[in-house]
């Protein structure tokens, strides 16, 4: 795969935080009057329709990609408590409840968290991809030429026990250090 534009990552930005719209959409809603108070519902809500999209697509994409590296496992780590950790920025939108300015400051909050997350490489770090089965691993790969073994995060479908040292797999990259795994081969 390519480099990710910025509307990629955008996207990937903006499906990380679809619990968190469901659960804004949840508290918001007016029973009586069947709406929403508060406009920044409404921009949630196009937020969500967007980034479900977009992570549909951004995943079958993945899953046709020509680009493959056969590789084999030299270590492998559980990274899927790093998503946890991610869940805690969930936290300030809840504190801050609608009027106006503050959802000024909601917005401006995402804005921040976005730079971050692209700046940081922090783009497999996403609860949604948990949610819909997939892991976050730290696995060192190598290649026979290679001249050294590279450490890199990987999501998988596959659970961590599933996957072995020694063990050749199929990866393709997502961005930087990040690959997403295709499957397993029976040798390189």
């Amino acid at each position: 795969m390519k480099k990710l534009s910025f509307i990629m990552k955008g996207g990937l930005f903006l499906s990380s935080y679809i619990p968190l719209y469901v659960m804004y959409l949840i508290v918001d809603f007016d029973g009586k009057s069947g709406l929403f108070k508060s406009f920044l519902a409404y921009i949630f809500i196009f937020f969500f329709v967007c980034s479900s999209i977009f992570l549909y697509v951004f995943i079958r994409h993945l899953k046709k990609e020509e680009d493959k590296l056969f590789v084999q496992i030299i270590s492998i780590k559980n990274k899927n408590d790093e998503v946890v950790a991610y869940l805690v920025t969930y936290v300030l939108p809840f504190l801050s409840f609608p009027n106006e300015r503050k959802t000024v400051v909601v917005l401006i909050f995402m804005l921040m968290l976005f730079v971050l997350y692209v700046k940081s490489n922090l783009i497999a770090i996403n609860p949604i991809l948990v949610f819909l089965g997939y892991h976050i691993m730290e696995v060192t790969i190598t290649k026979k030429d290679w001249q050294r073994d590279k450490k890199v995060i990987l999501i998988s479908r596959h659970f961590l026990y599933e996957l072995k040292k020694g063990e050749y797999i199929n990866i393709t990259k997502i961005q930087g250090n990040i690959y997403f795994l295709r499957g397993k081969v029976d040798e390189e």
